[in-house]
């Protein structure tokens, strides 16, 4: 149980983020700045955090079913 809930917190650095979410360090901070986007973090004192389970929630969040083209007349 203990290694389960060390899983779910593993804190993440906003450089480790961006390298999971192939993006880059500053847009993750524009997400974190909008707060319209992006995933969950929290803040250790004053530096940005991610939880490797946010991510991998906030990744299936954002699965687009795959839509049929339309039929051509």
């Amino acid at each position: 149980m203990v290694d389960t809930l060390m899983e779910d917190i593993q804190a993440l650095t906003p450089a480790q983020a961006a390298e999971v979410l192939q993006v880059s360090v500053r847009v993750l901070a524009l997400w974190r700045q909008k707060r319209v986007k992006g995933p969950r973090f929290f803040m250790a004192g004053r530096l940005p955090r991610y939880r490797a389970a946010d991510i991998a929630r906030w990744q299936t969040e954002q699965l687009v079913a795959r839509v049929r083209p339309r039929p051509r007349r």
